[in-house]
């Protein structure tokens, strides 16, 4: 497990999970880290297989919808947080509900940030570059 601060180490490509079931969506973030973002991307269309995939792959960042069929993105975030190996994942919450009160409740939830829909491509390649490079040795 990889601290924030550090990325992917060296000689890697950072992995960036991306847990969506919106095909538009995921094609909007799956152009726009291909564009401009140096990382492995691996979209997955529900928690329950994102469990399953992160089980054996721990990525460098999961983005993450917060309205899924089956498992909420919510829920995931909970399971994920109550696994020590999984404590420093950064979690980044998409959804487009903007409500302060949901941005509070994930982020107390384990949330590393609350991102909103539509999605700022611009803001989306700053997260995914500031949590998958390496930091300073």
């Amino acid at each position: 497990m990889n601290d924030a601060n550090q990325g992917a180490p060296a000689g890697r490509q950072p992995y960036v999970m991306y847990v969506e079931d919106n095909r538009a969506n995921a094609l909007l973030v799956e152009r726009a880290l291909a564009a401009h973002a140096n990382v492995t991307l691996s979209v997955i269309p529900n928690a329950e297989e994102a469990l399953v995939r992160i089980a054996s792959h721990t990525p460098d960042l999961m983005l993450l919808d917060l309205h899924l069929p089956g498992m909420s993105g919510e829920d995931l975030l909970v399971r994920l947080r109550g696994e020590s190996r999984f404590a420093g994942l950064p979690v980044v919450i998409i959804t487009a509900d903007a409500a302060a009160a949901t941005s509070d409740r994930l982020l107390a939830r384990g949330a590393t940030m609350h991102m909103t829909k539509p999605i700022d491509i611009r803001m989306l390649v700053d997260v995914v570059r500031k949590f998958t490079q390496r930091g300073p040795q």
